[in-house]
């Protein structure tokens, strides 16, 4: 059995108007939420044989506050720029290359990629992966040139809007 997390990066920062896309950072809500969510991911004990992050800033602020959270070691983090401009075609041949010895995948990524992908794999009719937000598939096959359309089943989705904090 095969499993993707894709996580949409948490929100980012328009602050600074003067900074290239690829460099915004997260702002305060994204900086309180990748951690949060790092925890609930770790609570459920989902711990990724391997992290594919977009290189923007953004993102790689989400993937290292998810490691930190899942004590992964932040070094092991891959950057993968086709998740930065990629559409799903772009992702998938990506994808479809796993090493077939990963079962779990963590994708960290942008819409609307993040949101398309998980349609695409699971045929789920979700409208929109919000910001932090996690969409978990699993896939009943022995390599990842089998993940495909559809094939994906839904195991989680979550975000930190779903849980009342103070």
């Amino acid at each position: 059995m095969k499993k993707i997390t894709l996580i949409r990066h948490a929100k980012s920062s328009w602050k600074d108007a003067s900074l290239p896309d690829i460099e915004r950072p997260l702002n305060k809500r994204g900086r309180r939420d990748a951690p949060f969510i790092g925890n609930i991911l770790h609570e459920r004990g989902m711990v990724p044989d391997l992290i594919i992050s977009s290189p923007a800033r953004r993102a790689l602020m989400t993937a290292h506050a998810i490691c930190d959270a899942l004590n992964y070691s932040i070094e092991s983090i891959r950057l993968e720029p086709i998740i930065y401009h990629g559409d799903v075609s772009d992702h998938m041949a990506r994808i479809k290359n796993f090493e077939d010895s990963l079962q779990h995948i963590f994708w960290i990524g942008h819409n609307p990629s993040i949101t398309l992908l998980a349609r695409w794999l699971t045929g789920q009719s979700i409208e929109n992966i919000p910001t932090c937000g996690v969409f978990s598939s699993q896939f009943e096959v022995h390599t990842w040139k089998s993940v495909g359309e559809k094939v994906g089943k839904l195991e989680y989705f979550d975000f930190p809007k779903n849980h009342s904090r103070s």
